[in-house]
């Protein structure tokens, strides 16, 4: 029998290939986490704006039903008979509707409620292709 003289390599290809592929994965998924993690403190900071907005209205609109109780008139209060209606502005596209009756002394609430803002008046035009070569601005 002959026997080879030379150099054996060391089989360590595939352990170090799976161990780099390891390495890789581990880091794909730390940073995946940390953008998780950054995309939730940026909910939870909109989500606690959000929620002071809606009570800092609310505390307003609270603060007008009792003024209108002890029968005050109140600026920007429409009345019709013994229908009162307010809103107090929560944001830029909500505001707080309030919708109250009055009934000798008594007092009913008929809508308390977070809704978006109507449109401002602005015209709002889209372009719309009108079949031809061009587009044409339609409302």
């Amino acid at each position: 029998m002959k026997q080879k003289n030379g150099i054996s390599i060391p089989a360590v290809g595939a352990g170090s290939l799976l161990t780099t592929f390891a390495v890789l994965c581990m880091t794909v998924f730390a940073l995946l986490c940390i953008a998780t993690v950054q995309e939730e403190k940026r909910q939870e900071k909109a989500t606690d704006e959000a929620v002071a907005a809606y009570y800092a209205a609310d505390f307003q609109a609270e603060q007008i039903f009792a003024r209108l109780r002890r029968g005050e008139q109140v600026e920007d209060v429409v009345q019709q008979d013994n229908i009162f209606i307010y809103q107090c502005p929560i944001s830029e596209q909500q505001e707080l509707l309030v919708i109250l009756e009055q009934t000798d002394s008594e007092w009913k609430v008929l809508r308390w409620q977070a809704v978006a803002r109507e449109d401002t008046g602005e015209d709002v035009t889209l372009p719309v292709w009108n079949g031809e070569g061009s587009l044409e601005e339609k409302p």
